[in-house]
């Protein structure tokens, strides 16, 4: 059995690129949501690009506040 030892920094690293992802994600995701709401006429489509434009806001609060 093979015993992996990862530092606090190497983890906090991962975190850190695993939030810049959400963000990105997130932020195509809000776009495309918006888009297609906007011209499909669906109000819940909007709602749901706009929550995920929330969601980048969160994630990038987190991660800029941890990125030091």
């Amino acid at each position: 059995m093979v015993e992996v030892t990862l530092d606090r920094q190497t983890v906090a690293k991962r975190g850190i690129r695993l939030s810049y992802f959400t963000i990105a994600w997130n932020s195509l995701e809000g776009l495309i949501a918006v888009v297609a709401g906007t011209v499909a006429g669906s109000i819940s489509l909007v709602g749901f690009g706009i929550d995920s434009f929330i969601e980048v806001i969160s994630g990038a609060t987190i991660a800029l506040a941890n990125d030091g």
